[in-house]
Order: C-alpha cells, then sequence, then structure tokens
C-alpha cells in the first residue's frame, strides 16, 4: 500500500507542477516582471559602459536601457545585486524583453526542482528519507503565493536556493572531491551574494579542510573572475548601499518627478503592471526599527548581527553531537544566513521566503523529529501564503514560527537531552 502511496503522490507532484507552470506562464505573459527588468537593463548598462546602480534613463534615450519603474527623482534606480549577477545575466540580456521573461521563468521552475532533488537525493545522509514530508513541502510551495510573487516579479531567490541545495548536494554526494566543490560552489556564491559568506562559518569551526580548502580556492577564482576586472562596479555597488540605507536612516525620500515614457517597450506594453499577492515573512531590523523613529546605520547593524552570530556559534560549538551530522552542521549554516538576511539594508520582500525550503527540508530530514513540530512548519508555511485578516503581522508570525523551529533543530534537542542527563 506504502508502494501505490509513493506512485500517487509523485504523479500529484507532476500534476500540480504542470497546473503551476500553466499559471506561472499566464503571470509572465500579463505582467512585467518588473524585477528582472531592473536586472536586465542594470547587466545591459553594466556592460555598456554605465553605472548599473545610478543611471538615469531621460525621454530620448536608448529603450535598451528604460527601466519604467525606476523613480526619476532617486539617486539610484532600484538596482541592489552584485556586479557578479550582471555577469552572470549577461547571455540572457542579449535577447528581446518578451523572450527573457519566457526563459527565465522557465529557469525559475528548473532552479526549484533542481532544488528539491538535490536536497531529497544523497548518499550520506544518516537521516529519514521522509518522503511524504517532502512531498507535502513541495505541493505547499509550488503552488504558493510566495512561488507565484517570485515568478511574476521575475526575481532570484529561486537561484539562490539553488545555489544552497548545489552546496549541499555536492557536500552530501558520494563523489570524492564533492565536499571540496561544495566549499568552491560556496565561496563562488559570494560574489553573487555576499551573505553567503556567514554560511561557511559551520565549516570552518568544525575544520572540515576539504571543505575549506575548496572554499579558498572558490574564493580565489571568485575574486579573479568577478571582482578585480570589476572594481569600478563594485565601488558602485557598496556606494548604492550607502544611499539605499540613506533613505531610510536620514529620511531621505525621493522628490516626486513626473516622467513621460513609451507605451510600448521592447514589444511589450505592460512594463508597470504587478498582480498583488498577499503573502510574505519578517522585513529587516532596519525597516522595523525606522517605522519606530531609530535609525540605525548598516555598519551597526552588522556589529549587532557579528554579537548574536558569535553568542549563537558558542552555543553551538558546546553541543559537540551536532558536528555529527551534516544535516545540524547544514541547519546551522541556514540559521545563521537566514539571521543575516534580517540585518541587511533596507525593506525585505515576501519573495525570500522561497529559501525556507531548503531549511524545511533539512528539518524534515532530521532523526525522530516530533510530529507536531513538522505540523507547525506546515501551519507556518500556510500562514505565509492565506491571509485570515484575523493575526495581527500574520506573515512575520509565520516566519517566527519557522526561526524557532530552526533554533530547535539546530540546538534544542541536545541541549534538552543534556539537561535530563544532569537531573538524573
Amino acid at each position: 500500500m506504502k508502494k501505490y502511496v509513493r506512485l500517487f503522490l509523485i504523479i500529484s507532484a507532476v500534476v500540480i507542477t504542470l497546473l503551476s507552470s500553466i499559471k506561472g506562464a499566464g503571470l509572465i505573459e500579463n505582467n512585467g516582471c518588473v524585477d528582472l527588468r531592473c536586472r536586465i537593463v542594470g547587466t545591459r548598462l553594466s556592460h555598456a559602459g554605465y553605472s548599473p546602480y545610478f543611471y538615469k534613463w531621460t525621454a530620448g534615450g536608448n529603450i535598451y536601457f528604460l527601466d519604467p519603474n525606476d523613480q526619476p527623482g532617486r539617486k539610484v534606480n532600484g538596482n541592489v545585486v552584485t556586479p557578479a549577477v550582471f555577469k552572470t545575466f549577461f547571455i540572457l540580456a542579449q535577447l528581446k524583453y518578451p523572450l527573457i521573461k519566457l526563459v527565465w521563468g522557465i529557469l525559475q521552475y528548473l532552479f526549484i526542482l533542481s532544488a528539491f532533488f538535490l536536497l531529497t537525493r544523497n548518499k550520506k545522509s544518516t537521516g529519514n528519507d521522509n518522503f511524504f514530508p517532502f512531498m507535502i513541502v513541495l505541493f505547499c510551495y509550488i503552488c504558493s503565493n510566495i512561488w507565484f510573487y517570485n515568478v511574476e516579479r521575475g526575481q532570484v531567490y529561486s537561484f539562490y536556493l539553488f545555489i544552497l541545495s548545489l552546496i549541499y548536494g555536492f557536500y552530501q554526494s558520494s563523489w570524492k572531491q564533492g565536499t571540496f566543490v561544495s566549499g568552491f560552489v560556496c565561496a563562488l556564491a559570494v560574489c553573487i551574494r555576499p551573505l553567503m559568506t556567514v554560511f561557511a562559518i559551520p565549516f570552518f569551526l568544525k575544520k572540515d579542510i576539504k571543505w575549506m580548502a575548496g572554499s579558498i580556492c572558490g574564493a580565489i577564482i571568485g575574486i579573479c573572475l568577478f571582482v578585480l576586472p570589476f572594481i569600478q562596479d563594485w565601488k558602485g555597488y557598496f556606494s548604492a548601499m550607502k544611499e539605499y540605507s540613506n533613505e531610510i536612516t536620514v529620511r531621505h525620500y525621493p522628490a516626486a518627478v513626473k516622467q513621460e515614457i513609451p507605451s510600448i517597450i521592447e514589444g511589450s506594453s505592460n512594463m508597470q503592471n504587478s498582480t498583488s499577492f498577499q503573502c510574505g515573512g519578517l522585513s529587516t531590523v532596519q525597516y522595523y526599527l525606522a517605522a519606530k523613529g531609530v535609525f540605525l546605520q548598516s555598519f551597526t547593524l552588522a556589529g549587532i548581527y557579528c554579537i548574536m552570530a558569535a553568542l549563537l556559534c558558542f552555543l553551538y560549538m558546546r553541543s559537540k553531537p551536532q558536528f555529527q551530522s551534516p544535516e545540524n552542521i547544514f541547519l546551522f549554516a541556514f540559521l545563521l544566513y537566514i539571521l543575516s538576511e534580517l540585518f541587511i539594508i533596507g525593506h525585505r520582500g515576501g519573495y525570500n521566503q522561497i529559501e525556507w525550503i531548503f531549511g524545511v527540508f533539512l528539518l524534515c530530514k532530521k532523526k525522530k523529529f516530533p510530529d507536531l513540530l513538522l505540523a507547525g512548519m506546515l501551519a507556518a508555511i500556510l500562514l505565509e501564503n492565506i491571509q485570515l485578516n484575523v493575526i495581527p503581522y500574520q506573515f512575520e508570525f509565520a516566519e517566527i514560527i519557522l526561526i524557532c523551529i530552526l533554533f530547535y533543530g539546530v540546538l534544542g534537542k541536545e541541549y534538552l537531552k543534556k539537561r535530563q542527563l544532569s537531573r538524573v
């Protein structure tokens, strides 16, 4: 009977993925994928010798460089990704924009499905397969508002999820050099997503020599490929980050300036249309404090995070059994990573929540993980997507539940064991 249930769930997963793809295609066709447009324009600007962060289109300019959602009175143009992302997007940016939207939509589905495959297929895992929780997670996310928010905006978080899963997949593979390549990919990914720096901390605490060697090689290659040849772009990136921080901390709001833009841009007439999605999680510490009149600079936020991360590392080091399980190492790395997102500059969009697939999958793989907490994760995923209008700060509350369960998965179980032993 269990065999037939598994087969039924697999067939259901295929059908649901196809239905999700159909809806996703409709969203891409009927909307402008506004965040993707921003990244594509930034990529084109970067390779044309202009600043991808401060360039402002004016009437009569090349429509190839027009992002209709850029606010003319603002110093920056909305791009927040690193120069390495622009280099990665180079080939895609050469296409016509309607085709770019379609290709990126397909890639997003490939990224999320590849992440599922990498997280469920490994040779070293000592945890449970938990096939049924995996299928539930797939069903919840592939048709969620969070996922369609990513697709409709043309966001890059499915790509970040794929990178996280790739690091895990190599580490867990039976390939002799898998651990080395895992570290290599993580260090290389720092150029694309600087927050990936904190993901490496648990592996250095463990003194995993192979992983550390791979990360050092990856850092060298990354610097040579994505940093040294593009120093000016990186200077522009850090200047832009400072400006985004200033918009919140010193209440530097852009002046209201109207600008006439063409109604048809690269064959599309719907560049500014965006569907509203009721979903999300926590925003950033800076954003919440600014709303209360407390303005913290990025340096202060980084300092607070470092103190918090150091405390977590201390607790983690005291729990030596944690080093025995690869899942726990990656869960701790993800905990540091997801907390670092809360201390970034500015606002944190609801589409970030797609990265939680990584953490939820690893929690499902843990041995003897309480069913109550699995149910709590499912409830939190649903709360992230279905607005009830009866729970204040519902979306924030949902992610807090996930973070608490993640804390338990990383540290709670071992400390509960120690307390029980000390009582005996």
